[in-house]
Order: C-alpha cells, then structure tokens, then sequence
C-alpha cells in the first residue's frame, strides 16, 4: 500500500538527519558525513516495503494469517536489497526492525481506520511470535558473518540453522536467544522502554515545540538514557544548548560511543508517532 511509503520516508529522514544525536548520525555530525547511504538502506529496497504493507493489509482483511507472512524472507530479502549500503554502514539492523513495523502499521490502520499503538503493539508481537523456523533460519542467514550487532550476536550465541530446526525457533525465539549480546533484541522483545513511551514522547514534544527534529530528538533522548545511561537535554533553545550537544557528541564518538544502534527503535517511534497523527481517531 502506498499510503504507508511516504510517512516511512518522512520518518527515515527524521531518524537520520534531525538535529544533534549525541552518539549518532544527524545533520551536523562531524564523524559520519555521507548520511546519504543510510537513507538508501530503505530506498533500495523500496519494493520489499511495499509488499510488507500489502501483506499487512491482506492479514487485516482476513486474507492471511500473520504465519502466512513469511517476515523472515522479508528481512532477508530487504536486506540482500541494501547489501552494498549496509555493509557501508554499521546500521543493517534497520530491515529486522522496520520491517515488521510497516506490516504491523498497516494492519492496524487497515482493521481500525486510526493508528492505535495497544493494536499495533499486538501485532509486532504476533507477528514475530507466530513465525515459523523457517523465517528464522531467513533472519539468520541474512545476518550470519555481517559485520552487525546482530551478526555478531548471532556468533557468540552459538545459534545454528540445526539448532533452529531443532528447537523449533520462531524469530522472537531467536531474538530472545541472542539478547544477551544485542540492544536492539531487547527492545524487540519489550525490555526497557517500548514504542508507546516514544511515540508519546515525539508526540508530545512536538505538540509543544512544533518541530518534528526536536521531537525525534526527545526519543533518542530516551533511548539513550534507557540504554546507555547517558541523559542529555534534547531541546536546543540557544547556541549554547546547540554547542553543549556538540560537545558530548564528539566526546562520545572520540570514545568510541558510537550509538546508531538505536537508530531503528528511534526510526519505528517517529514513523508510529508520524501514523498518529496522519491517522488519529476521530
């Protein structure tokens, strides 16, 4: 469905190019300078997303069964799109995340009429709950040896396609056996902070600011407080509160604090918050 393209445009530029992240990749960064290449991870793959969004509105109208989605070969396939990008980058994690988010948007929107994050959160759940092996293995295969968070956490938790098969892992069972050693497996498995504390905080401080850079930048604000303990003051009201953002930010890349990790969840929130109000319940 194409009405689900143009907010997950919107809001893959918001993540990317909102005003300073301190830890990761925005507008004035001095470390990462070619932003270009992460927008591509979704424009190359722009097709994968469209039938992602199809497929949602097929499960809303009770055509399919969220088991019949394949969500693994979606990743994968999305993902083999963007290969020569992600591997550019250090964010291929995008596709496991946002993926799912554009079948589980859809579907809500198409059963209700208005973006309901309770109805939402259901099926993001469902959907990688009720996936099969097979969709597992997918996720493995596109991830095994890449140079990734999940790659890597996929390694150092001995997870094998004969152990999927095995144990019939569906992809949640995945996520849970590699969220030890992966942030993003955390948070899309519940733990931390969850969409609806991030889609409030966009949506509300962008009520109030009337600036959608600011509001994404209130949620990675969370994100990172969440996550990584670090707590920043996200509104930039002057050139010093400008400065002191810039500030930490080189300071945490010299340190090696690079936090694009939280890119996706950050992604997810601004284009769930960007659905609440293109879609609001009347």
């Amino acid at each position: 469905m194409l009405k689900m393209l143009k907010p997950l445009v919107e809001s893959t530029d918001l993540a990317i190019y909102s005003y300073v992240k301190p830890g990761a990749i925005h507008r004035y960064s001095t470390k990462f300078k070619d932003l270009h290449q992460y927008v591509r991870l979704l424009t190359s793959s722009l097709e994968v997303y469209y039938e992602a969004s199809d497929l949602g509105d097929e499960v809303s109208k009770g055509r399919k069964s969220f088991t019949d989605v394949s969500v693994g070969s979606l990743i994968r396939r999305a993902l083999q799109e963007s290969r020569r990008f992600a591997e550019a980058t250090d964010l291929p994690e995008y596709h496991l995340l946002m993926i799912p988010s554009v079948i589980s948007a859809t579907y809500t929107i198409s059963t209700l009429g208005y973006m309901d994050i309770g109805r939402y959160q259901k099926a993001m759940k469902s959907l990688l709950m009720y996936s099969s092996p097979k969709d597992a293995i997918d996720v493995y295969d596109a991830f095994r040896g890449f140079p990734s968070d999940l790659g890597r956490a996929l390694g150092t938790a001995g997870i094998t396609p004969g152990l999927i098969k095995t144990e019939s892992l569906t992809v949640s069972d995945l996520l849970e056996e590699v969220s030890k050693f992966s942030k993003l497996s955390r948070y899309l498995l519940g733990e931390g902070t969850s969409v609806s504390e991030l889609v409030t905080r966009f949506t509300s401080t962008y009520l109030d600011t009337g600036d959608l850079n600011s509001a994404a930048v209130s949620s990675y604000a969370l994100l990172l407080e969440v996550y990584e303990g670090v707590r920043i003051n996200p509104l930039i009201k002057d050139k010093k509160d400008f400065l002191n953002l810039l500030k930490l930010d080189n300071k945490l890349v010299k340190e090696g604090l690079v936090k694009n990790n939280l890119i996706p969840a950050l992604n997810e929130a601004i284009f769930v918050g960007i659905l609440k109000f293109e879609y609001p319940k009347s």
